[in-house]
């Protein structure tokens, strides 16, 4: 199977299930540490379809829209936008649970 035909299987099964951890993505897809380097960065980074929570997990997002406020915070209407909410009454110890 291809690396794109991998991460094609992978998006579908991470919308389909809206979280995945890593070791699910491992097992499902056969990936060494370094095939699984790649489709984390490729779905995070590349095509900003997923945020990792807590180094553990995937967690889906689809077509968030990521925008600046003018404080300078990165916002995007999703799960981080319920981070900031649950930030202000002291959830999550002050810290994102994941990374955008």
């Amino acid at each position: 199977m291809t690396f794109e035909e991998i991460l094609d299987q992978a998006i579908a099964m991470l919308q389909r299930r809206g979280r995945l951890t890593y070791s699910t993505l491992k097992r499902q897809f056969q990936l060494d540490d370094a095939a699984l380097e790649d489709l984390k960065n490729e779905l995070i980074e590349g095509q900003r379809l997923a945020v990792d929570e807590r180094g553990n997990v995937l967690v889906w997002m689809g077509a968030a829209q990521f925008h600046l406020s003018s404080s300078g915070i990165t916002e995007c209407r999703g799960l981080e936008q319920i981070w900031l909410e649950n930030r202000e009454f002291g959830g999550y110890g002050g810290e994102a649970p994941f990374r955008v």
